[in-house]
C-alpha cells in the first residue's frame, strides 16, 4: 500500500510520473524484506524476459494482459522526441503474424473493441500494451501472446504505414492540447529546470512527427525494445501451468537486435537551497491555481520501513488536507479547492505539494491562506482528535480492501500489477498491507505524524502561480505576496469537532404490503404501505460490496424553467453542499468517518438521483444518510457559495473550449431551444437563489414517488429491514404523474448548418452532426440503433482516421431519451485541425449517404456486434448493470426487466436488413444538423 502520489496533471498519454526504474533483472521483492502476493507466479525467461501470471476469477472466462516495455520518451534522442508514443501505434499497424490493416479487424471479429479491449499508452518511462480478452480459450490466450510477441520483437515499421499514421497522432496531440497541459509543462519545467523529464513529453514535436523515416523509428525500436526490458502480465480466469508455458512459446526465442544504452541522465535535482517564484498564464483557463512545492531525495527501494513511513505521512497529508476543505467551504473563503500531496519521481526525487485554485482577484489571499496552513501544521502538529479521523478512514479502507480482495476485476489487478512492476514496488495482497500497517495505525501519534511531515517538507520552497490572473511583474509580484504572507505568524489550526451522526430514528418501521421475487433474474420486488418501493438484488461480484440507487420525484421534468432558468443546474451543485440541518459537510465528513458509507446527488430528466456505495455493516447507516438528506437537507448558505465558485470555473471553460458549446449552444438548438436543454450562462445561473432550490426540489424530497434498488453482497430479509427502519418510516408517497406535456421535445422542423467560434488559444475545433431519430423507450428498436451507430463508428475509423488521417478518435453514437418522447438521435463527434472541419464534414457526410443509400456489408455488422456480445457477457457480471440499467426504476418502468431478459438473443437476432431499413430512414441528408466549432484566435489574443 505505498504513499498516494497527488499531482494535477493534463491527461497526456498517460504521462508517467512515478519511480524510473533501470532495465534491473528479477523483481522489487529480491532485494527488499516485503513479501509478494503469494496468489502470483513470478518467472524469467532465459533471454530475459519477465512473466507475472495470476489467476483470478472476475470477470469469469476472461482474461487481461499486459505488456510493460521498460522504454519511454526519456529514452528518446533529441531527434527522436515523440517517437516513442508513434512506435506504440505502429505496433497495431503491421507485423510478423498480422499484415498492414488486419490487426483491428481480427480484434474486432474476436469481439474485442478497440480502445475498450485493446490499447496502449505511453508515458515517460514506459510503453504499456493492454488486452481484455473475451475467453480464455487456449486459442485465444496464444493469439492474445502471439500479439504481444509480435509487438516485442516482430514489427514491420513500413514507411507507408508511418507516413499514413503521421496525421494521426497530429491530431492526437492537438486533441490532447489543453490549458491544463500547458501549465504543467510551464510547471514542471520551473519546478525541475534543465532536467529530461521537464524536455521529454511524450507526445513529442511535430517535425520529429512529420519527417522522421523508418530508420529513426527501428533505432528506437531495436535498442530499446529488448527482451531484458520486457514484462508479460496475465490476470483471469487461467491455468498457470498452461499460461508459462504459451508465454516460454512465444516469447522464448526472442532476441537483443541492437546494443543496449546506458539509461538516461535524468538530470533531476534532488533539493530546493531557495525560494523560488515561477509564473505561467493561460487566458482560457477557468481559474488561477497556486502551488508551493519542495524537493527531498528519493527516500529508497520498496521496503517495511518505507512503506510504514509513508503511511504516517499519509496520516498527516490527510489532516492537512482535511483543513484546506472546510477552509474552502467557508462563505468567504478565497478558496475554490485545495490539494496536498507528496509523490515520487523516478526514483530520484520525492516532491511535496500544496496548493490551491481560486479566483484571479484572490490569488494573494489563496497563497497566503495555504501557506500559513501548512505553516501552522509544520509548526504546531495536529490534535488527537484529528489524527482519530484519519486513523478511521484508513482503517475502514484497509478492511474493505480486504472484504473485497476475492472478487477484484481482472483488469484492474492487471494494471495495478504493471504499475508496480514498472515503478520497482513489491506487488503485495490487501491482506499482506493490512498486517503491516495495522500495527502503526495502533500506535502512531500526533508527533509522529509532524515529524513525518517534516521531514517531507525540510527542503527550499517554490512557488507557482498560473492560470487566468495576468501579472504584469509577476516575480516581484508573487514575491511581494510570498513575503507577506511570510510576516503572519502562525496559529495552531486544529479542528476539534466531535461530532456525531444523529439521524438514527425517524419513528416506527414501516411494514412491507407486496412483496415477489422473480426467479428467472433472481430479483425481489417489494412495496411499503407508504408507496416506497425497493429493488434488491444479492451478486457474489463484488464482496462486502452493496451499491444503491434511489429515484426520488420526477427530477428535471418538472423544473420550471421558463421562468426560473438553470434551477436544475444550480440544485445538482448545492444540495449535497448545503449538508444536513444539525451537520454541515464538514461535520457530517467527521461523524462518518471511519464508515464505508457515501451520497452523490443528481438531478435526472426524470428524477432526483441518490447514490451511494456501502457494505454489510454500514447498509443501515448508509440508509439513514439517504433519509437524512431526504427529511433534513440543510441547504446552508456556505453550499451557494461553493456552487457560485463552481459556476464561475465551469463557466469560463465553457466559454473557452469547442466542447462548450456542445453543452450551451447546440444542445438548446437541438432541442428547439426549449429551456431544459443547455446550460445557461453565468448571468442567468447566478440569479438562481437557494430558497429557489429547496422551493422546488423539497416538496418532491417530502411525498414524491420514491423507488430505491439495492444490489450486492446482501442479506435480502435484513436489507429489506433496514429500509423498513429508514424509508419505510416517510409519509406516504404520490404517484408519479405521466406527465405527457413535459416528455414533449422536439427537434427544429428544418434541418440548420451552424457555425460557432470560441476565444481560445488552443488550435482544435468540433465537428458534430447529428441525424433525428427517436427515444428509447422500445429497445428493440433501440438496440438496432446502437449497433447501427458502431457500424458507423468503425467507418469513421476507417475513412477519417485511417485513410485521411484527420482525427485520432473519431466518435459515432445513438442517444436515444427514455424520458422525452420521440427525442433521440444518431450522431458524430469528431475533433479535427480548425482547417480541416469542412473536409471532415464532407466526407461524414459521404459515408452517412453511402450507408443510407447501401446499408451496411454482413462483415461490418458482425465486427461491430461481436464486440457488444463480449459487453454484454461481461456486464452480467457487475453490480454496475444490474443496478442502473436492470433495477432502477424497474416497478415505475416494469419493460426494464423485459429488456434484461431479452438482451443478448435480440442483439443476436440483428440482421443486415435490420441495419439497412434504419440507415435509409433515418440517415437522410435533408435531416443532418451539422455543427462545426472553431477557435476565433483574434479574440483570444484580444481578450488578454
Amino acid at each position: 500500500m505505498p504513499l498516494i502520489r497527488t499531482l494535477l496533471v493534463a491527461s497526456l498519454l498517460s504521462v508517467s510520473l512515478v519511480s524510473l526504474a533501470h532495465a534491473e533483472a528479477g523483481f522489487a521483492q529480491d532485494k527488499s524484506d516485503i513479501k509478494p502476493d503469494p496468489a502470483i507466479t513470478w518467472g524469467t525467461l532465459d533471454n530475459g524476459v519477465r512473466y507475472v501470471i495470476m489467476p483470478n476469477s472476475e470477470p469469469k472466462g476472461r482474461a487481461s494482459l499486459r505488456l510493460l516495455v521498460k522504454a519511454g520518451s526519456l529514452d528518446e534522442t533529441d531527434d527522436q522526441q515523440g517517437l516513442a508514443h508513434f512506435l506504440e501505434h505502429m505496433a497495431f499497424k503491421g507485423s510478423t503474424h498480422y499484415k498492414p490493416g488486419t490487426l483491428v479487424n481480427y480484434f474486432q471479429r474476436l469481439g474485442m473493441g478497440m480502445g475498450s479491449d485493446a490499447n496502449a499508452n505511453t508515458g515517460q518511462d514506459r510503453t504499456v500494451y493492454q488486452l481484455e480478452l473475451p475467453d480464455t480459450k487456449p486459442h485465444t490466450l496464444q493469439e492474445g501472446l502471439q500479439v504481444f510477441a509480435d509487438f516485442s520483437g516482430g514489427l514491420l515499421l513500413q514507411q507507408d504505414q508511418i507516413d499514413g499514421e503521421r496525421g494521426v497522432i497530429l491530431s492526437e496531440k492537438r486533441a490532447r492540447d489543453s490549458v491544463a497541459f500547458r501549465s504543467y509543462k510551464a510547471e514542471i519545467g520551473f519546478l525541475l529546470p534543465g532536467s529530461l523529464p521537464a524536455e521529454r513529453m511524450p507526445i513529442g514535436l511535430d517535425p520529429v512527427i512529420e519527417q522522421s523515416k523508418r530508420d529513426r523509428f527501428v533505432d528506437l525500436y531495436n535498442t530499446w525494445y529488448r527482451p531484458d526490458r520486457i514484462t508479460v502480465v496475465a490476470v483471469g480466469d487461467l491455468n498457470v501451468k498452461q499460461t508459462t508455458a504459451l508465454i516460454q512459446k512465444e516469447f522464448g526465442e526472442i532476441a537483443p537486435r541492437a546494443p543496449a544504452r546506458p539509461d538516461p541522465d535524468l538530470k533531476l535535482p534532488t533539493s530546493i537551497s531557495e525560494t523560488g517564484f515561477g509564473y505561467h498564464y493561460e487566458a482560457d483557463a477557468p481559474n488561477t491555481n497556486i502551488s508551493i512545492q519542495t524537493l527531498q531525495p528519493f527516500p529508497g527501494a520498496d521496503s517495511s520501513k518505507i512503506r510504514l513511513n509513508d503511511q504516517t505521512l499519509q496520516l498527516a497529508l490527510d489532516m492537512l488536507s482535511r483543513r484546506l476543505d472546510i477552509l474552502a467551504h467557508k462563505e468567504n473563503s478565497p478558496l475554490n479547492g485545495a490539494y496536498t500531496g507528496v509523490y515520487d519521481m523516478f526514483q530520484t526525487v520525492r516532491v511535496g505539494s500544496v496548493g490551491a485554485s481560486a479566483k484571479p482577484e484572490q490569488w494573494q489571499a489563496a497563497l497566503a491562506l495555504i501557506d500559513l496552513q501548512l505553516r501552522s501544521a509544520l509548526d504546531h502538529g495536529f490534535t488527537a482528535q484529528e489524527l482519530q479521523v484519519a486513523v478511521a478512514n484508513m482503517r475502514t479502507d484497509l478492511d474493505q480492501s480486504v472484504a473485497s480482495a476475492a472478487t477484484r476485476r481482472s483488469e484492474r489487478l492487471a494494471g495495478a500489477i504493471a504499475d508496480a512492476l514498472n515503478d520497482r514496488n513489491v506487488f503485495t495482497s490487501p491482506a499482506q498491507d493490512k498486517a503491516l500497517i495495522v500495527p502503526l495505525l495502533d500506535k502512531v501519534t500526533p508527533a509522529d505524524c509532524l515529524a513525518a511531515l517534516r521531514n517531507a517538507w525540510s527542503g527550499g520552497r517554490r512557488v507557482f502561480v498560473s492560470g487566468n490572473v495576468k501579472l504584469d511583474d509577476p516575480q516581484a509580484q508573487i514575491k511581494a505576496a510570498w513575503t507577506q504572507s511570510q510576516s503572519v505568524a502562525s496559529t495552531s489550526s486544529a479542528n476539534e469537532n466531535k461530532v456525531v451522526f444523529p439521524y438514527t430514528d425517524f419513528g416506527q418501521a414501516g411494514t412491507v404490503a407486496a412483496q415477489k421475487r422473480l426467479a428467472d433474474l433472481d430479483i425481489t420486488q417489494v412495496t411499503f404501505t407508504n408507496g416506497v418501493r425497493l429493488n434488491l438484488k444479492q451478486t457474489p461480484f463484488q464482496a462486502n460490496t452493496i451499491n444503491l440507487s434511489m429515484r426520488v420525484g420526477a427530477g428535471r421534468l418538472t423544473e420550471p424553467a421558463a421562468t426560473q432558468p438553470g434551477l436544475a443546474w444550480l440544485s445538482w451543485l448545492a444540495f449535497k453542499a448545503g449538508g444536513l440541518d444539525k451537520l454541515g459537510i464538514d461535520d457530517l465528513d467527521a461523524a462518518l468517518a471511519g464508515k464505508q458509507v457515501g451520497l452523490d446527488f443528481r438531478v435526472s430528466n426524470d428524477a432526483f438521483t441518490f447514490g451511494g456505495s456501502t457494505n454489510q455493516d454500514n447498509l443501515l447507516l448508509q440508509l439513514q444518510l439517504f433519509t437524512a438528506y431526504l427529511t433534513h437537507a440543510g441547504y446552508r448558505p456556505e453550499a451557494l457559495t461553493m456552487a457560485r465558485k463552481a459556476i464561475v470555473e465551469t463557466q469560463t471553460e465553457l466559454a473557452h473550449t469547442p466542447e462548450g458549446k456542445l453543452q450551451t449552444n447546440i444542445a438548446a438548438e437541438l432541442a428547439n431551444h426549449d429551456p431544459r436543454f443547455g446550460i445557461p450562462d453565468q448571468k442567468v445561473l447566478m440569479g438562481r437563489s437557494l430558497d429557489e432550490v429547496k422551493a422546488w426540489v423539497q416538496p418532491q424530497l417530502d411525498k414524491g414517488p420514491l423507488e430505491i434498488s439495492i444490489v450486492g453482497d446482501i442479506d435480502v430479509n435484513k436489507t429489506i429491514a433496514a429500509v423498513a427502519q429508514t424509508l419505510g418510516t416517510l409519509p406516504e408517497r404520490e404517484i408519479k404523474p405521466d406527465y405527457a406535456s413535459q416528455r414533449i421535445v422536439n427537434f427544429p422542423d428544418k434541418a440548420e448548418s451552424l457555425r460557432y467560434t470560441v476565444p481560445t488559444e488552443i488550435n482544435r475545433g468540433l465537428v458534430y452532426l447529428v441525424w433525428p431519430a427517436t427515444d428509447g423507450r422500445d429497445i428493440h428498436l433501440a438496440r438496432r440503433f446502437n449497433l447501427l451507430a458502431e457500424v458507423f463508428k468503425n467507418r469513421l475509423w476507417d475513412t477519417i482516421r485511417t485513410q485521411m488521417g484527420s482525427s485520432y478518435s473519431p466518435e459515432a453514437f445513438a442517444q436515444l431519451s427514455e424520458t422525452f418522447t420521440g427525442y433521440g438521435s444518431v450522431g458524430v463527434l469528431i475533433t479535427v485541425e480548425p482547417e480541416q472541419a469542412d473536409k471532415v464534414t464532407t466526407a461524414v457526410q459521404k459515408i452517412a449517404a453511402d450507408m443510407q443509400a447501401h446499408g451496411v456489408t454482413e462483415d461490418e455488422l458482425e465486427r461491430a456486434r461481436a464486440p457488444i456480445l463480449t459487453g454484454i457477457r461481461d456486464s452480467e457480471r457487475t453490480n454496475g448493470y444490474w443496478l442502473g440499467t436492470v433495477l432502477n426504476g424497474s416497478q415505475e418502468i416494469p419493460a426494464k426487466l423485459d429488456w434484461a431478459r431479452s438482451r443478448a438473443a435480440d442483439y443476436q437476432s440483428i440482421t443486415k436488413a435490420d441495419l439497412d431499413s434504419l440507415a435509409r430512414h433515418y440517415l437522410i441528408k435533408d435531416r443532418t444538423f451539422s455543427f462545426t466549432v472553431v477557435p476565433d484566435h483574434k479574440i483570444a489574443s484580444n481578450s488578454k
